[in-house]
């Protein structure tokens, strides 16, 4: 069971409100590379602290990972990385998926904490931990005289990890080296259509290129029959209540105008329209979209277990060949749906099925489905009473280090150990031989052994994502499948946007918003799936009216709204 992050959030503060804080020495001035501090230590070049306080840079230390963890204490990755850079660490991890109630049960069991840990970007944690006095206050490593790296962070990112108090308890990760121009992603959510059936219909590229083309293409796909001779299914989709909220038919919404991206405080889509912020249930256009996917429906052109199926029914229909089309994350969720594949032979079904550019619909300009988030999504907590503090930071130094590469580094091991370039100009690499056979072997405990894979300590570059780079000829020609249709729908299709302030409204974990959104999330589900099953357009205008009402009544929609424009208003 659980226990209540609100006891145990209470407990810490009244158990640690007068805990010492680690304060960094001031009044310290620089001389020949080093900084003397007031306290008669001196702080050489690349140390955040006298070594009398920090100890070595090569020093071993322990990281707290917020994930399963299966790797040995000792991986080929640890080996290599300590002997090309000195750098010496052990990784304790979690044993589910259940994040905050590992941290919680950390907290409460009074352990020692490890030296770092490294967590997902989360309010409830940062604040448990912050309010536990435990994790060091780390504002004078941004601007310490003996870094390199930390001190020269770009300022948003900086900034994007100050508290409400001034303080920051965090160093950040896993951000763009440029905010400005981030990597677009590596989404695989789009319209998807199979490529095979096509030509089989005598569909071209531009009949699917416009609304009335595609529906006038998903007629001639109902006429032709699957394998088991049954008619194909036109079109299908995941919606939120089988998926944990994704809901896949965004992608459609977005068709219509209606801006999806959501926000960080889990609020819908927000867009400015004539000077007023609307939200993506109030939009018109949001009927509008659902009327579409209604009258497709009852045209028995949308699968009719659209609100029904899970994903594993869906992939089972997917994979069978029963879908001429579908809209959503290729193979519903499944990053290498190819692998291992040599060509149409293994599964046409899988093989032709193709992204393609969502159709455009007169006077309403597409819109995103999700925005491309150049801040950290990342948290990393250094221990205030670590006795390593310089050889945590000296890791750090060296995992942010504003290089392409690095990430690739940070999880496999220094280039020219595990892995090496082999066209350094087309920036082509391949691992190791022996590295590989467990790296990409596939199997999960294979994996582990050889690196404890720790890509969220560093960051990531627009120009090199290395999956997309990776010079195996030993791969089937299905693993390269992924990476291209990465690359063509994040620079071609464009599913996103760059983030906004709108987007960045962070909602108290007391607060209206908070308190309201599982009862929301839980509206949208049942009534969005009403829609799409209304048996005429004005039974599905008459429940989008209910939708609406019960948002109200039952989310407390108008105080959800009114608390995000007051946080929307403080934040600029």
């Amino acid at each position: 069971m659980k226990r209540s992050w609100t006891s145990v959030l209470l407990t810490l503060s009244l158990a640690m409100a007068f805990a010492p804080a680690v304060v960094f020495a001031s009044g310290s001035s620089q001389s020949r590379g080093a900084t003397t501090s007031t306290s008669g230590g001196v702080t050489p070049q690349g140390y955040a602290v006298p070594v009398s306080q920090g100890g070595e840079l090569k020093d071993q230390f322990t990281v707290f990972l917020g994930q399963v963890v299966m790797s040995p204490d000792d991986t080929t990755m640890q080996k290599a990385l300590r002997e090309k850079t000195g750098i010496d660490f052990k990784v304790r991890g979690i044993q589910s998926d259940d994040v905050q109630t590992a941290v919680n049960l950390l907290l409460a069991s009074g352990e020692q904490l490890a030296d770092v840990l490294v967590l997902g970007r989360d309010t409830v944690i940062r604040s448990a931990l912050i309010q536990s006095g435990k994790v060091m206050e780390v504002s004078s490593l941004f601007s310490s005289s003996t870094l390199k790296t930390i001190p020269n962070i770009p300022q948003k990112i900086k900034n994007y990890v100050i508290e409400p108090d001034g303080k920051s308890y965090v160093i950040p990760s896993r951000y763009a080296i440029n905010p400005d121009d981030p990597f677009p992603g590596w989404t695989l959510s789009a319209f998807w259509i199979r490529k095979d059936l096509m030509q089989q219909a005598g569909v071209t590229e531009q009949d699917i290129s416009t609304l009335a083309g595609f529906e006038a293409a998903l007629r001639k796909f109902k006429a032709l029959r699957n394998p088991a001779g049954n008619p194909m299914i036109p079109l299908s989709f995941i919606m939120g209540n089988n998926d944990q909220g994704s809901h896949q038919e965004n992608i459609i919404v977005a068709m219509f105008g209606v801006d999806m991206a959501g926000s960080v405080s889990g609020m819908p889509g927000v867009m400015e329209i004539d000077g007023k912020r609307v939200f993506a249930f109030d939009n018109p256009d949001y009927l509008e979209a659902y009327k579409w996917m209604n009258r497709m429906y009852t045209e028995g052109l949308i699968d009719v277990e659209v609100a029904t199926q899970n994903p594993e029914r869906f992939q089972e229909k997917l994979e069978s060949g029963q879908f001429a089309a579908y809209v959503g994350h290729a193979g519903q969720g499944t990053w290498d749906y190819w692998k291992d594949m040599n060509g149409p032979e293994d599964n046409p079904a899988k093989w032709y099925m193709n992204p393609f550019q969502s159709p455009t619909v007169p006077n309403k300009p597409k819109q995103a489905i999700n925005y491309i988030n150049p801040y950290p999504s990342y948290d990393i907590f250094i221990n205030k009473d670590t006795k390593h503090l310089n050889a945590v930071v000296n890791w750090l130094e060296w995992a942010l280090e504003p290089i392409y590469y690095r990430q690739h580094e940070a999880e496999n091991g220094p280039e020219g150990t595990t892995w090496w370039f082999t066209d350094a100009a087309r920036r082509l690499w391949q691992f190791e031989p022996e590295f590989e056979k467990d790296r990409s072997s596939g199997d999960a405990v294979r994996s582990a052994r050889v690196s404890p894979q720790i890509w969220q300590v560093a960051t990531y570059a627009k120009d090199w994502y290395p999956w997309f780079t990776q010079a195996a000829s030993n791969l089937a020609p299905g693993n390269f499948l992924t990476p291209e249709y990465c690359n063509y729908i994040g620079q071609n299709i464009v599913n996103h946007r760059t983030i906004n302030n709108m987007d960045l409204v962070q909602a108290p974990l007391d607060g209206v918003i908070a308190n309201n959104l599982p009862t929301l999330n839980q509206v949208r589900d049942e009534y969005t799936a009403k829609m799409i099953m209304a048996k005429t357009q004005a039974e599905c205008e008459a429940t989008y009216q209910e939708f609406l009402r019960m948002l109200e009544t039952r989310a407390n929609w108008s105080g959800m709204k009114a608390e995000w424009e007051k946080l929307y208003a403080a934040s600029k």
